[in-house]
């Protein structure tokens, strides 16, 4: 087909036919919002919105030609693409109604480019219309990223098969669009079952995450814990290779690698109380971090982190030396004070391939000496799935 060629109708394909089909795919459900001195604020539903273009940002969706709302939209030069959380289908309705005021009832704040962003959406993207096409029955609107953000870690809500539903996962993995990953997630993919079952065994959270030359990578989560929902947005979320995240990790490396480390990592005068600290890991075969206000303002860093982007490795790094992990005797620890377990994930030649932490634990905080034997256990069983070899003897 040549560029001045346009798309003509089959008139062989029935309508309600070509709707049923297209909706076996399920689609993200979307309220595109505007606001002019005109038309006031102004909202319509969408299934069709779409990422285009990394460089330039760009996105997409296809309003029908039919729609009245669209014309107050494009009148306004921008909108924002609110991505409807699972518990709003009420405000898919609202904004989907043909009521005169119908974003009156919803509560809203005004984007850095004066777009309403719906309250408790997963996220939100601010843009200007870039360009205007047509496609059949609808528009196709190009639209120029100038802001976004998360706005709510929480499962989006879903079109399918004619009605509103909402994504449950077992359990998530990591993008991969360099590939620098690839090895680490077919990895995952073995043990995920695994990571499934364990969280609905122990009732908490497991992630994975594996190493990326100098940092540290959430590359998998399963289980909700205590807190009943799925932070989504923390899967893909990478961290500076510092303890505790790179306790377990960096355990088991040969001497001339954790030389090299610890070199790039702490002063002269740390490296042998962190040799210390990993001999320790090592002999119990898991570590463990304590609850403490250190570690609550670092869990916050990291979803902030994950969330918006804006936090500095070098904050990250800072707020994790204040951290209390792994200390030499755990007889005196209370069993209160314990935030997380991890275990080390073999590769077949013995490195560690992942780490899997569990935390959340919705009983409270784990009993170590009930909790770290199933835990080591299952980072066997995880090492045999990856590569038919049980954890190393030290």
């Amino acid at each position: 087909m040549t560029d001045n060629e346009t798309i003509q109708p089959t008139g062989t394909i029935d309508p309600d036919w070509f709707r049923k089909v297209l909706g076996q795919y399920p689609t993200g459900v979307c309220a595109v919002t505007s606001a002019s001195p005109e038309h006031g604020l102004v909202g319509m539903t969408v299934g069709s919105f779409t990422s285009v273009s990394l460089d330039p940002p760009l996105v997409a969706f296809f309003p029908d030609k039919g729609s009245t709302s669209w014309p107050k939209i494009q009148a306004s030069g921008r909108f924002c693409v609110n991505i409807l959380a699972e518990e709003q289908e009420w405000v898919c309705r609202q904004i989907a109604s043909k009521h005169p005021r119908k974003m009156d009832p919803v509560g809203h704040r005004l984007s850095p480019g004066g777009t309403p962003v719906i309250d408790s959406v997963v996220a939100w993207i601010d843009c200007e219309i870039a360009s205007v096409g047509e496609a059949g029955d609808h528009f196709v609107v190009l639209g120029r990223v100038l802001s976004l953000q998360i706005e709510n870690p929480s499962l989006p809500l879903l079109f399918f098969r004619g009605g509103y539903g909402r994504f449950q996962p077992l359990s998530l993995a990591s993008p991969d669009p360099t590939g620098e990953l690839a090895e680490q997630l077919r990895r995952v993919d073995l043990i995920r079952p695994l990571m499934e079952s364990l969280a609905t065994r122990l009732a908490c959270t497991c992630i994975a995450t594996a190493r990326a030359r100098d940092e540290v990578v959430i590359t998998a989560r399963a289980g909700t814990g205590a807190s009943g929902r799925q932070d989504t947005s923390l899967v893909g979320t990478r961290l500076p290779l510092v303890l505790p995240a790179a306790a377990v990790l960096t355990a088991w490396d040969p001497g001339d690698q954790l030389d090299a480390w610890l070199r790039g990592t702490a002063q002269q005068q740390e490296h042998e109380r962190i040799r210390r600290l990993l001999d320790t890991v090592r002999r119990r075969g898991y570590s463990v971090a304590m609850k403490s206000p250190a570690q609550h303002a670092f869990a916050q860093a990291i979803a902030e982190l994950a969330n918006t982007a804006h936090v500095s490795d070098e904050k990250v790094t800072t707020l994790a030396q204040d951290l209390v992990f792994d200390p030499p005797d755990l007889a005196d620890v209370d069993a209160a004070g314990i935030g997380q377990i991890s275990v080390p994930v073999f590769d077949g030649d013995g490195t560690v391939a992942l780490a899997l932490t569990f935390y959340g634990f919705s009983g409270g905080s784990p009993n170590v000496e009930h909790f770290a034997p199933q835990l080591v256990a299952a980072g066997g069983e995880a090492s045999r799935l990856v590569c038919s070899r049980p954890r190393p003897v030290l």
